[in-house]
């Protein structure tokens, strides 16, 4: 008589070691897709010591060109950017360009773009394009942090520790301004740092009363500054008629 045996297979150390490679082969494949990951973009610098934000605008971008161009010269340049496009409010005879896109770019669409047009080499500099934040000015004003960032140092500082900041960032100096307060500079940044980025870098060493990109901007007339005495500057907007001497502006 046969006795019944239940049979049990067990694992051998061979067994083990080709799940381990199968595992490792699976991982190894995971590993070279390339998933989306939100990329994000600097929308705030200091102002009164504290943050100030703006709101990313994501149907802009800002280009500076390194030579003057006709509309068509442009085209011609952007071929590969045609499809994003719109030349529409291209301005002939201005190396500043501020391009309208053919639809709206989510944040990291906007930075891949940004990075493509840089890899380029046409453009002096390219940034994002921002708007005023929400009650603080007409929504139609375009902000675009330019390559310089406006530095005010505290006066404790001396020039050469001044100097020696400069190098450590890699500040490229522009002009200086005669300003109260402290040393005040303005530096340009290379084409493939965000002006905002630096000038919150540099804030937040503790060296600066104040570090803030150099803007560009559309739609002045309309556009109110964070200047709490910016009431009483009238001569900056000046809404009735030019003034003799002797009569109050009405601002």
């Amino acid at each position: 008589m046969k006795d019944n045996f239940t049979t049990q297979k067990f694992k051998t150390p061979q067994s083990y070691s080709k799940l381990f490679a199968i595992f490792v082969i699976i991982f190894t494949f995971l590993s070279g897709i390339s998933f989306s990951q939100s990329k994000s973009i600097t929308d705030h610098y200091y102002y009164n010591n504290a943050p100030y934000y703006l709101n990313l605008n994501k149907e802009n971008v800002y280009l500076r060109l390194k030579n003057v161009m006709t509309k068509e010269e442009f085209i011609n340049s952007s071929q590969n950017f045609s499809q994003l496009f719109s030349y529409d409010n291209f301005i002939f005879n201005d190396k500043d360009q501020i391009i309208k896109l053919n639809h709206k770019l989510g944040e990291s669409g906007i930075s891949d773009l940004i990075n493509n047009l840089k890899s380029t080499g046409l453009y002096e500099y390219v940034s994002p394009v921002f708007s005023t934040p929400v009650g603080k000015g007409d929504r139609n004003t375009l902000i675009i942090p330019k390559d310089e960032i406006i530095v005010q140092y505290k006066s404790t500082y001396s020039d050469a520790r001044i100097a020696e900041f400069e190098q450590s960032k890699n500040l490229t100096f522009v002009q200086d301004l005669d300003l109260r307060g402290g040393i005040t500079k303005i530096y340009r940044v290379d084409q493939n740092t965000f002006s905002m980025d630096a000038a919150n870098d540099i804030f937040e060493s503790g060296m600066v009363n104040y570090s803030e990109p150099n803007f560009y901007m559309t739609n002045l007339l309309k556009y109110v500054p964070n200047d709490t005495l910016f009431s009483q500057q009238w001569a900056l907007r000046n809404t009735v008629n030019n003034i003799p001497v002797g009569i109050t502006g009405i601002p």
